[in-house]
């Protein structure tokens, strides 16, 4: 069975993304080292592959229908629902067996912090279950991967000692990243039985084209909110730093490269939904571009805290990406998913 059927139902091509939200998380309390980087990847990778595997096998049955099942290799048989399934649960449970059993002996945590830390594992895991459940029946469901990736960047904070005021930013910046993500994601899926919060906001697919909406403009105001989360991490780090030169230094760099990658992707979401239609292709490219940008911005504001932590997570989540998507799917910026 090939391997790259495989690699599409777990869709490695973003691992790298959930394995940030672990690495973002330690950053805010400590550096990341060479350990902590694999293990916190170890425990993002298996994780990973529980949450997309178990969505393809929920998924299988409207993928056949309303998907291009190429990229589906449940929906055409290609790949067993229930060996995938196995994969899934399996992954979840050496998940579960490593981070219960080695995270108290590798990081030392205390009785305490175990207990806090395996909470927000059950409710990481609660979040991701019940999107991959109800995904396509609830508008609202993208608020559950916001769940699943504030308690990821929780997760990963008490692997280096306590959450804090940075951890919390930044968990709330990746709850709003995955929400405006799946949102913008359920754009290429309107035209099926699914009930989406895109669809709330008023858009339309008619004709094989799409009719945007002004209340479209709530995924913009949320977006500038993330932003200002963002600049508020960044300089709650260079404060600390102590050195008004570094500061000011510090400061330049990340409002410069915030407002340019800024007002390019805005130019391009402003395109894509206020102009009259796009296709199917066009909202995939735009909204990879989009979470792509967005990743950079997270790791630039994170360097103050860790400078090799931040070029890590600025840069490895989206070379991994690109790479993975060219291989699979010979277009690094739109898989068919």
């Amino acid at each position: 069975m090939a391997l790259a059927d495989w690699i599409k139902v777990t869709r490695v091509q973003t691992a790298a993304v959930t394995m940030l939200a672990l690495w973002g998380g330690h950053i805010t309390v400590a550096p990341l080292t060479i350990r902590s980087t694999l293990y916190l990847g170890l425990l993002g990778l298996l994780v990973h592959i529980w949450g997309f595997t178990m969505n393809e096998v929920e998924d299988a049955s409207y993928d056949e229908q309303h998907s291009n099942k190429s990229s589906h290799p449940i929906s055409i048989g290609k790949i067993s629902g229930v060996k995938a399934n196995m994969l899934a649960w399996g992954s979840l449970v050496a998940f579960s067996l490593i981070h219960i059993i080695d995270s108290p002996l590798i990081f030392e945590l205390n009785i305490i912090n175990l207990y806090e830390s395996e909470s927000y594992a059950l409710l990481m895991l609660t979040g991701g279950y019940l999107y991959n459940k109800k995904s396509k029946e609830q508008w609202y469901s993208p608020a559950y991967l916001s769940v699943w990736a504030f308690s990821l960047v929780m997760l990963g904070a008490y692997h280096a000692g306590l959450p804090n005021t940075a951890t919390v930013i930044l968990a709330l910046v990746l709850s709003i990243q995955i929400f405006v993500q799946v949102a913008e994601g359920d754009m290429k899926d309107i035209q099926g039985p699914e009930n989406t919060f895109i669809e709330k906001l008023g858009v339309k697919y008619q004709d094989s084209l799409y009719i945007p909406s002004r209340s479209i403009y709530i995924i913009k105001i949320i977006k500038y909110v993330e932003g200002m989360l963002l600049l508020i991490l960044a300089s709650y780090a260079i404060i600390n730093l102590n050195s008004y030169i570094l500061m000011s230094v510090w400061l330049f760099i990340i409002c410069a490269v915030i407002a340019i990658a800024a007002f390019a992707v805005f130019m391009l979401t402003s395109t894509l939904w206020l102009n009259d239609n796009f296709d199917r292709n066009q909202i995939k490219k735009l909204a990879s571009v989009h979470e792509i940008t967005s990743i950079i911005f997270i790791g630039t504001c994170l360097m103050p805290y860790n400078l090799i932590g931040g070029i890590l997570v600025a840069l490895a989540p989206p070379t991994w990406y690109v790479l993975v998507n060219k291989m699979l799917y010979a277009n690094p910026l739109s898989p068919d998913i």
